[in-house]
């Protein structure tokens, strides 16, 4: 089965560039609240790597564009949805109520922005 071709600058629209930063934003504020849960020093430091790590895992095996096991549409959303809601309720208990209504506002737009991978016939 041949690899899916990379897009050309004029298949990337401002959605997917919105995605983009959403998930970079989700992946820092992952890093944040795993420092801040930790209290500071090498278990802090070990927290937000692990949890950057889960998230890049998880967000790697089914949501990834080129992923081989990419989820539908709404399977993706439920993965999504179930990252940013986790790492809300870490920035609630760790940084307060002003994190997690960034959180929500950003890292959705991805779900529209990404069109359907479809297989050569």
């Amino acid at each position: 089965m041949p690899a899916p071709r990379s897009p050309s600058p004029a298949d990337v629209g401002a959605l997917a560039v919105a995605a983009f930063a959403g998930e970079l934003v989700l992946l820092v504020l992952v890093a944040v609240s795993g420092w801040r849960a930790g209290g500071g020093g090498l278990p802090s430091a070990l927290l937000s790597v692990a949890l950057v790590a889960a998230v890049v895992t998880v967000w790697g095996l089914w949501v990834a564009p080129r992923s081989p096991r990419r989820l539908g549409r709404w399977g993706r959303w439920a993965v999504v949805s179930a990252l940013v809601l986790a790492n809300v309720v870490l920035a609630a208990a760790t940084e307060g109520p002003v994190v997690p209504a960034v959180l929500l506002a950003g890292p959705m737009s991805w779900l529209f922005s990404r069109p359907e991978r479809t297989e050569p016939a």
